[in-house]
């Protein structure tokens, strides 16, 4: 076997088996879950009209052309399917309207009196709960600034888990809001549905339900297309540009990933030339005027199409395009391709890249393609500091999403986020619950114990501990030991700090480097802080080898959960980044620039 392996690395290296592509599969072996973990519990495209459905208590439904109708003139009509033990699931339909500006599905149906409703209204979500046939707003999104062509097609998605359920809602396969139900009235299983509003025309189709499992897993199919401009010309061969990007690609993901999905990498045998120069794209930086700069769409179309009679796109999953030299800012286009091309196919997400990145760029570049935001201050990045990581004030260099010249780990929030740390090793502290101990594992390890700890204060917002090791890929991280950070889901998408650390040792440095945030056994380390305003504290009681055992609760709960010698709790301020504090770093870059040009000018 190893000289068979011998023989087909040699070839991979001296042949490029690919008439269009250079590649080498460095993915090695992989531990796969056997389909991914994924079980189908339900799945409809109405092809046998409502056989699979419950009788309507209201509304009025039908099956046209293979897609549910539902339409209703009085009460909030429903129709309903699956099984009442359903517990925790993905559930996502494909649904458009002709007349009206409301989308709902149901989870968690138990009868007419008793379910979840997740609603799209053009331009945010919410969420209700149904209880004994009272009605109760969970919570409700700030408008996202643009509307959704609520008469086209969109998918919409809900995940759900837990007795006291998280529930995400997705449109158009990005996830946009997670909220917990804190309403003390929490239903535990139930079916799924569909509903439609009182003077809303709907049109359902491609109904699935499927167990909990990520969003992110098993192999992933990059096409790295090499384009060039009349005006600014490439330095590096496709080989050269494919052993910087993709074999170090594929070992971050499937180490942070925990084996669960890996990358495979081709890229475009040479260069070729578009026919527009560089400066009509105009996408070399983004400093000054945020992310509307530049033809950047354009861009990823005319390279898709420049190669579209000699790359079948079929078989990838996303396109990445990169420029010569620097003649592009790396971007990554989540929701606003839709680029036919020859094979067939619509390509909807991409990235733009240059020549002179490595592997790190790609990585943070795919962390947007699976749907994770940035975790830096588009406000400090667009007013162009003198070095682009001051405007890491949320996360410093703990987070691939944020800004940092090396690229750790994907933080627990993002591992939740793409599934990869399970409900299972997460532990829940909710409003009221005195406290906990428990012991945390490292995150960068692959492991069945506790990985995240979440301490809810409302629907949105929580402080979220994890357990930071230089192991791996975060060998880079300047210090570590248990992270904790305070979380807003409601700033998903915002550019504003949905994640901030909370730095137990501020004094060591600026905000954006977080050199010393973590809590550690250790000389010159604090392991304990307490929260006066939500009446939290957090300890360390021990640690066995890279994991530590930990108290966390109300601060009379963590208290007595220590020796009584042991010295009492240091209070801790919530770290939040107020607006007032990213004024203040861009008055700083603006004063820098002043003296830079008077300096010269001398």
């Amino acid at each position: 076997m190893k000289h068979v392996l011998g023989l087909l690395i040699m070839f991979c290296l001296l042949m490029p088996a690919f008439p269009t592509t250079v590649a080498c599969d460095d993915s090695g072996p992989k531990v796969v879950p056997a389909g991914n973990g994924i079980e189908a519990l339900f799945q409809d495209d109405f092809s046998q009209g409502l056989a699979r459905w419950n009788p309507p208590p209201a509304g009025a439904w039908d099956v046209q052309n293979q897609e549910l109708q539902g339409s209703s003139d009085g009460i909030l009509g429903m129709i309903s399917a699956g099984d009442s033990a359903w517990t925790d699931y993905v559930f996502s339909v494909h649904v458009r309207n002709r007349e009206g500006l409301v989308y709902a599905v149901l989870v968690r149906w138990q009868d007419p009196d008793n379910y979840y409703r997740v609603v799209l209204k053009q331009d945010h979500f919410e969420f209700w709960l149904r209880r004994s046939g009272d009605e109760q707003l969970l919570y409700r999104e700030s408008p996202w600034g643009f509307s959704t062509a609520m008469d086209e097609w969109h998918e919409v998605k809900v995940k759900l888990y837990g007795v006291v359920p998280t529930i995400e809602a997705y449109i158009d396969g990005q996830p946009e809001i997670t909220v917990k139900d804190l309403s003390g009235r929490s239903i535990s299983s139930g079916v799924i549905g569909l509903a439609v509003e009182a003077g809303v025309l709907s049109f359902f189709d491609d109904v699935k339900v499927a167990t909990l499992h990520p969003d992110i897993a098993g192999p992933y199919s990059i096409i790295l297309l090499l384009v060039e401009f009349p005006d600014v010309k490439h330095t590096q061969s496709p080989q050269q540009m494919y052993d910087k990007i993709f074999p170090a690609l594929n070992r971050y993901y499937t180490e942070v990933s925990y084996n669960l999905t890996w990358i495979n990498g081709q890229v475009t045998p040479e260069w070729k030339v578009l026919q527009k120069p560089s400066t009509y794209y105009d996408i070399s930086t983004i400093t000054g005027s945020g992310w509307q700069k530049g033809r950047t769409v354009e861009f990823i179309a005319d390279a898709i199409h420049v190669w579209d009679g000699e790359v079948d796109y079929r078989k990838y999953d996303y396109v990445f395009v990169a420029g010569p030299r620097d003649s592009v800012w790396g971007y990554a286009e989540t929701c606003c391709l839709q680029i036919s091309t020859d094979d067939g196919i619509t390509i909807t997400r991409g990235s733009g890249e240059r020549e002179n990145y490595d592997w790190r760029t790609y990585a943070h570049e795919l962390g947007h393609i699976f749907s994770l935001p940035d975790l830096y201050s588009y406000e400090i990045a667009f007013s162009g500091p003198r070095d682009w990581r001051e405007a890491a004030i949320y996360v410093g260099p703990w987070d691939l999403m944020s800004r940092s010249d090396d690229r750790p780990q994907i933080g627990a929030w993002g591992k939740i986020k793409l599934g990869w740390i399970p409900p299972g090793r997460i532990l829940e502290l909710l409003p009221g619950q005195q406290g906990a101990i428990a012991t945390i594992d490292p995150l960068e390890t692959q492991t069945s114990g506790i990985q995240s700890i979440i301490v809810y204060l409302n629907a949105t917002t929580y402080f979220l501990i994890e357990n930071r090791q230089p192991i791996g890929f975060d060998k880079v991280l300047p210090d570590k030991g248990v992270l904790v950070s305070y979380v807003d889901e409601a700033k998903c998408w915002r550019g504003d700090g949905p994640v901030v650390v909370q730095d137990a040792s501020p004094e060591t440095g600026p905000r954006w480097q977080l050199l010393h945030p973590t809590l550690d056994i250790a000389p010159g380390k604090r392991d304990r802080l307490a929260n006066q305003t939500y009446d939290l504290a957090i300890g360390l009681l021990g640690k066995q080898g890279d994991s530590y055992k930990i108290t966390v609760g109300n601060p009379s709960f963590v208290d007595t959960s220590y020796p009584p010698q042991q010295n009492q709790l240091e209070p801790m301020s919530i770290i939040a980044v107020s607006p007032v504090l990213v004024a203040l770093v861009i008055l700083g870059i603006y004063v820098a620039r002043r003296r830079k040009a008077r300096a010269t000018l001398g």
